[in-house]
């Protein structure tokens, strides 16, 4: 049986903005508004950008799919223990370096590990058969995984959420819609403080179940 994965409090994920939007403005966000004007677009784009910030923290997925980093202090201690990878739904491993104890960024062979991925749990990234994760100098985040995360556009570059399930396309429009709709009180970057019911209802069996 496999050590419980490793995701340490120290660790850091963070991500490239979309590469395009998850909900798209013209044929969908103005069509549920029922917004004519193109005086508001910049507006409207916004008010999109924050809605999938919002439900991708809420589920803990990136939407459209981008390339993630994660950077931990230390490899995992135990034989064979697998690194937990936020972000939901990864594509591909890029690369995993490290900092050696003498002070140089070195290369883990992509045939030294290899991805479980898995829709409803953190994807782990494992050592293969034999292959023992390397000492690492003990200082700040020496380890960096990037991979990429989040459903793909498979060639429709105008829509990059078209991939993403339909209640999680559905929940940004809606959350979307009640900033545009209460935008004199909203304060987009910060907590939304007033988030639909139905949002939650939506994204509730979206939340990515921790593993172990």
């Amino acid at each position: 049986m496999h050590p419980e994965p490793w995701r340490p409090t120290a660790r850091r994920f963070q991500a490239d903005p979309p590469p395009g939007p998850v909900v798209e403005r013209d044929a969908l966000m103005k069509l549920a508004s029922r917004i004519g004007a193109p005086d508001e677009d910049a507006l409207l784009d916004v008010y999109i950008a924050a809605a999938v910030a919002h439900v991708e923290r809420a589920t803990g997925r990136l939407l459209a799919a981008r390339t993630a980093w994660l950077m931990l202090p230390d490899f995992p201690p135990g034989c064979g223990q697998a690194i937990e990878l936020p972000g939901g739904l990864v594509q591909s491993i890029t690369a995993v370096t490290y900092v050696d104890d003498g002070g140089a960024v070195q290369t883990i062979a992509p045939e030294e590990y290899a991805l479980e991925a898995s829709d409803g749990a953190p994807a782990l990234l494992r050592p293969t058969y034999g292959v023992i994760w390397p000492v690492t100098r003990p200082w700040a985040l020496p380890v960096t995984v990037s991979y990429v995360a989040g459903w793909p556009a498979q060639g429709i570059p105008e829509d990059f959420g078209a991939l993403v399930p339909a209640p999680l396309r559905t929940a940004v429009l809606m959350l979307a819609a009640e900033l545009y709709e209460r935008r004199e009180i909203a304060i987009v970057g910060t907590i939304i403080s007033r988030v639909p019911v139905g949002v939650d209802m939506l994204v509730a069996p979206w939340r990515v179940m921790s593993v172990g």
